[in-house]
């Protein structure tokens, strides 16, 4: 153990008291200080460590094996030096201060260790749970495949050893084979199903949907249904619901998830009741509510009640409950894709009411048609700029409006997309994260919808997606926070680039490629040039043509390759390419076709056809 003193009581003395104190391996055998008001003596009351105004008489102590003097004071550092023990370091002001540094930086250290090793035991038992839901996902799907497909092969075996067995039997048999395959049948979609939408592999086909609609249709495909259970079915669709931007099928599968399972827990006599509303709690959207006055849920169940292969089954139902219990798993699913909510609140035997709501953001207000000149008569350029932070818009707005373009905002995913059906702008800014449905998804719709799809997007994100965005249809791509002298330079390329089709004429002999350049020019059309299979493909990537003239035998890299290499690259994978060579190679249309060209030419006699062609495509 280490013996120290302190000389002097000050801020100086009142850190080292903190930090030794706790330290078991030193003990402080006394501190000096002349001022009773020091702020390290009351601590050094409650740490029982001598107090004295006579430094010196310390030193008296031989075993001490090191002295810290905070005073600050060359005389006292002076006395000490002479008459400390041997074998006694003395540690200055600053030494002090450098001690106390590296201690703190030290505990500091201990404690970021402590706190990363703190999450590494909250991931490793996180791996473990993940590890046992998935043994038990494993063990779980492996038993419900083998229960009907048990049923199946023992049905049919008793079948195929007694031909002679009478038809009532027969028919019975069969019968039950037939309902354990449409059960496995199911099983295998529903898990084919979930495990798609977990892995982001579903394509999801977003437009325009009206719930109230989307429910009476529902209400109505399961009539007989109810009816066989004789359980009333009920609806009611309140007034100003938006309608929200979705994938119908998948809506379909939630909305026949919780009407088949309201029906079937309700007891004939029974009723089941719709209700679609717009709320602004939890979260801004339609809401839809499914009711019943069946068997309700068991508090301790209704935490359970979304989970994969989660059955409830009740005293008060007389039957075990048919299905593969993913049907809510799913349903979390698809409502979650959203970024909605889905619940449910139950009263065991008095029924269950389930909610979902799907984000639409508050009603659209709509926009005044003096506020902006359509289309057709307006003569300056005009840019629809969305993002829900309002800030950010007037930013955009201002530099856009200062070099000369009218502007118009939105400030959610519905408003942008009513905005450019109504007015058709000639460019759109579009924020990636939005609340309720997202800027990817708007690219999705906007591409789709043949009023929309040719008007360039350019996607402004905190997030580098590009690529994704690429994907989904958007023209280019530029970070927060926005420089503005970038904006403006892919503003004004997306603009002319929309006004006059860009066209790449790639191929080694330069007079074949300037007189294709020369009558394209004359077309109207814009031309690049390059002479080489790389040139090509980098120009693709930095001009982004509408059109590619491609030769097949090149320097540096061949036709055929740069179109490999095109399909591989999300920003140049949809343009178009036809493909002009000079030799009709043997087989060379099949394969360049194959490949992702959309026809092929030979520079001969076919350049009539050739530029027919472009006319077609570009449109």
């Amino acid at each position: 153990m280490n013996n120290i003193i302190i000389i002097g009581a000050g801020k100086g003395g009142a850190a080292l008291l903190r930090i030794f104190c706790d330290d078991k391996e030193i003990k402080i055998i006394g501190i000096a200080e002349i001022n009773p008001e020091s702020p390290a003596l009351e601590l050094a009351r409650q740490y029982n460590i001598p107090i004295t105004n006579d430094f010196l008489s310390l030193l008296e102590n031989k075993d001490i094996d090191a002295i810290f003097n905070v005073t600050g004071s060359k005389e006292v550092e002076k006395l000490l030096t002479e008459r400390k023990p041997e074998n006694c370091e003395v540690i200055g002001y600053e030494g002090s201060k450098l001690i106390i540094k590296l201690i703190d930086e030290r505990k500091k250290n201990i404690q970021e260790i402590e706190k990363h090793i703190k999450k590494l035991e909250e991931i490793n038992e996180k791996l473990k749970e993940t590890d046992n839901i998935k043994t038990n996902f494993v063990s779980t799907v492996s038993h419900e495949l083998r229960t009907p497909l048990t049923s199946i092969k023992a049905f049919a075996e008793i079948l195929l050893s007694n031909p002679d067995e009478d038809l009532e039997t027969r028919k019975e048999f069969l019968t039950i084979i037939n309902n354990e395959s449409d059960r496995l049948s199911r099983l295998i979609n529903d898990i084919l199903d979930l495990s798609k939408i977990e892995a982001g592999k579903i394509e999801w086909k977003l437009k325009r949907i009206d719930l109230g609609v989307l429910v009476q249709q529902m209400l109505s495909s399961f009539q007989v249904l109810a009816s066989e259970k004789r359980v009333r079915l009920e609806a009611e669709v309140f007034e100003d619901i938006p309608a929200v931007y979705a994938d119908k099928d998948s809506l379909i599968q939630v909305l026949t998830n919780l009407l088949s399972n309201a029906i079937k827990f309700t007891f004939p006599q029974g009723r089941v009741r719709v209700e679609i509303k717009f709320t602004e709690k939890p979260i801004c959207g339609v809401l839809v509510s499914v009711s019943d006055t069946g068997i309700g849920i068991k508090e301790e169940d209704i935490e359970v009640v979304f989970e994969k292969f989660s059955q409830i089954s009740s005293d008060l139902m007389t039957d075990k409950p048919q299905g593969t219990g993913l049907g809510l798993a799913i349903s979390k699913q698809i409502v979650t894709r959203y970024e909605g909510k889905i619940w449910v609140e139950s009263e065991f035997g008095k029924g269950s009411t389930f909610y979902f709501v799907i984000p639409s953001g508050k009603p659209a207000k709509k926009v005044a048609k003096e506020e902006v000149v359509v289309k057709k008569k307006r003569e300056e350029k005009l840019i629809l700029v969305v993002d829900d932070e309002v800030n950010a818009c007037k930013f955009l707005s201002y530099h856009l409006f200062m070099k000369g373009y009218k502007v118009i905002e939105a400030h959610n995913a519905e408003e942008a997309i009513e905005k450019t059906r109504t007015y058709l702008p000639d460019l759109i800014t579009l924020d990636v994260i939005m609340p309720g449905i997202g800027g990817f998804d708007v690219v999705s719709i906007l591409k789709n919808d043949p009023q929309t799809r040719d008007i360039p997007i350019l996607m402004v994100s905190i997030i580098d997606e590009k690529n994704k965005g690429y994907c989904f249809g958007a023209n280019a791509h530029i970070n927060k926070p926005v420089d503005k002298s970038e904006l403006i330079k892919k503003v004004a390329v997306l603009l002319d680039k929309k006004e006059k089709k860009k066209i790449l004429i790639a191929d080694d002999d330069q007079g074949i490629v300037k007189a294709i350049g020369y009558t394209l020019n004359q077309k109207g059309y814009q031309t690049i040039e390059a002479y080489n299979g790389e040139e090509a493909l980098n120009k693709m990537i930095s001009e982004l043509p509408d059109l590619v003239i491609l030769d097949i035998i090149m320097p540096k890299m061949n036709g055929y390759e740069v179109i490999q290499k095109m399909r591989e690259k999300p920003e140049t994978k949809n343009i178009s390419i036809i493909v002009l060579t000079a030799y009709n190679i043997k087989e060379g249309k099949v394969r360049a076709l194959s490949l992702g060209a959309v026809d092929y030419f030979t520079k001969t006699n076919e350049l009539e056809y050739l530029y027919k062609e472009i006319e077609e495509i570009l449109g």
